[in-house]
Parts: C-alpha cells; sequence; structure tokens
C-alpha cells in the first residue's frame, strides 16, 4: 500500500493549487496540503461547488458535483442551496420521486 497516498491524491499539484487558491493560501505553502485534516471554509466550499458548476456538465446531480468539488455531499448541497437563494444557481426538481433534482448556473438577466 506503498502508493496509496499518492492514488487518494488523483489531482496532484493542479487540485492542490486549487484548494490552496481556494484557502486563499499560496499552493507551494504548508496550509495546502492536500488531505488535510478537517474540511474546507464554507466560503471555500461554495466557490469550489460553482467552479464545479461551470466546469462540469449542464444539468449535473448533486452527487456529480460533489464529486467535481472533492466535498461531500452534504457539503455541495448546502453550497448549491445558497448559491439558489442567492440567483447563482438553478434546480431543476426530479420528474418523480427517486429522480434526483438537477443543477446548472443561473443564466444572468440581459440588461433592458
Amino acid at each position: 500500500m506503498a502508493g496509496a497516498g499518492k492514488a487518494a491524491g488523483g489531482g496532484g499539484k493542479a487540485l492542490r493549487a486549487t484548494i490552496a487558491e481556494s484557502r486563499g493560501t499560496p499552493p507551494e505553502s504548508k496550509d495546502s496540503v492536500l488531505l488535510s485534516p478537517g474540511k474546507p471554509p464554507a466560503k471555500s466550499r461554495s466557490r469550489l461547488v460553482l467552479a464545479a458548476l461551470s466546469a462540469g456538465p449542464p444539468g449535473a446531480a448533486v452527487a456529480v458535483i460533489a464529486g467535481h468539488a472533492r466535498i461531500s455531499v452534504a457539503a455541495a448541497r448546502q453550497a448549491l442551496l445558497v448559491h439558489e437563494k442567492n440567483g447563482t444557481a438553478t434546480r431543476v426538481k426530479g420528474s418523480r420521486p427517486g429522480i434526483a433534482d438537477t443543477w446548472t448556473l443561473a443564466v444572468p438577466e440581459a440588461p433592458a
């Protein structure tokens, strides 16, 4: 299991840079350790979810967005609900029970 740490990291430098950027630390800082204890602050989770929404497929489920953002499904759901209230994300409810809601970036209204 010597390579288990590398396999768990997956994204390497790019992921460390993204996490460090969301935390406001330089990528090479000791605070930007890939698998650091604890969870990112709420503002960081919110930014990670927004980045995942813009980079991911349109109409993605919470679990997919959480996977792209590399945070828990519960944290992604909370961040998405905040974005929905702020008007930065749009939810389409599942058509029936058992069908997941899908999320997209909200389209800004054109100035009149």
